[in-house]
């Protein structure tokens, strides 16, 4: 399933063990070919007899990056029955779908506070996210320009979204880009134009593109390593 599970090392303490090792992936191992670990796989430990066998987290030295997550986890003891196996059950991801369009009409003489009531649903992998309105504000004291805020509800936890804007823009001085990433349920998205752009994009149709929609996959295993101590 393109998730690798993979047992390192072994480091024997005086009242435990550590074990170290990683989960690794492929962009072929979510639907869309795009996605992410919506949080950490945490394994159980278990003896001969298929008894959980307590272990904690401790802190990593290894590299963590976009297809790679070191783990390590610690026993309390050194007396076990036979060998033992960790194992991951399954495994929570964010898979991110294919993008949709949409466009935005604050009509003539567009103003700060307007707010237009959207509440149109898309529906991708079998969620739906609503875009319930988009409304423009001032932005911080530290920026210069205009907000348009996009105010998004997803029907699942994970559900989440993040824009893109398919027209010139400028980015703003306080943002590395002119889009700030939407996130999940009702938070707000916002997007940062200085006002010299302001005429340009309105009063025509403001195209937004894409909204890319952030959907949550859990991926089912199991996964195990077994280690036998010598």
């Amino acid at each position: 399933m393109d998730f690798t599970f993979k047992l390192d090392n072994v480091i024997e303490l005086d009242d435990g063990f550590v074990f170290t090792g990683s989960l690794s992936w492929d962009d072929s191992a979510f639907p869309s070919g795009k996605g992410m670990l919506a949080e950490a796989a945490i394994p159980t430990l278990t003896d001969e007899s298929g008894q959980k066998i307590p272990i904690e987290q401790v802190q990593v030295n290894g590299t963590y990056d976009e297809h790679h997550a070191p783990w390590s986890y610690r026993t309390d003891r050194k007396t076990f029955a036979g060998p033992l196996t960790l194992s991951i059950s399954s495994i929570k991801t964010s898979v991110t779908e294919s993008a949709v369009d949409f466009a935005i009409d604050f009509g003539s003489n567009p103003q700060i506070g307007q707010t237009l009531e959207i509440n149109h649903d898309f529906t991708v992998d079998g969620h739906t996210i609503r875009l319930l309105s988009v409304s423009l504000s001032p932005v911080p004291s530290t920026c210069q320009g205009i907000a348009i805020d996009f105010n998004f509800r997803g029907d699942a936890p994970g559900i989440g979204a993040y824009l893109g804007d398919a027209l010139p823009v400028t980015p703003m001085v306080c943002a590395p880009s002119s889009v700030v990433e939407a996130v999940v349920a009702d938070r707000w998205t916002r997007m940062f134009f200085p006002p010299i752009q302001l005429t340009r994009i309105f009063p025509a149709v403001c195209i937004i593109s894409p909204m890319n929609v952030i959907v949550p996959h859990e991926v089912q295993g199991p996964w195990q390593v077994t280690w036998n101590r010598r």
